[in-house]
């Protein structure tokens, strides 16, 4: 959460809140690195549908013509081009309330590795993504 605005830091928190976490659970911090496992078995089966869903309903930075053109959007083409770095993801929750946290580092073009952008993704073991973030301005 640091460098991010007061504001941001609120939706960020309220983000880790929606699903049961705490600040202290942030998967940015160092501390909670032990949480995670390089385990695809852990992953949830998320689809594009899942994703589609996830940006319509949810106030966001695409249009609708832009998610119809997925393809084209930088995260898709940052997949495409190998620029996602090993997946890690760490299972929390209990019975329907179960969650799987997905996080990677995703270092757009031949910059710095210490320049990658890190993303999370939270959903439900059917697919249904509950929450989000990026440390790229997208959010």
């Amino acid at each position: 959460m640091d460098g991010l605005d007061l504001v941001a830091k609120e939706r960020y928190k309220q983000k880790l809140e929606s699903v049961g976490l705490q600040v202290s659970d942030d998967p940015y911090l160092e501390a909670n690195s032990h949480r995670f496992r390089d385990d695809m078995s852990l992953w949830p089966r998320i689809e594009y549908g899942h994703i589609f869903g996830y940006f319509i309903k949810r106030p966001g930075t695409y249009t609708q013509e832009q998610l119809l053109s997925w393809k084209q959007l930088e995260a898709y083409n940052f997949f495409e081009s190998g620029y996602v770095r090993t997946v890690f993801a760490m299972a929390f929750g209990q019975g329907v309330a179960k969650c799987v946290l997905v996080k990677a580092k995703v270092n757009p073009s031949q910059r710095s590795p210490d320049e990658a952008h890190e993303a999370w993704v939270i959903a439900k073991l059917d697919g249904s993504i509950v929450s989000a973030h990026c440390t790229c301005k997208a959010g």
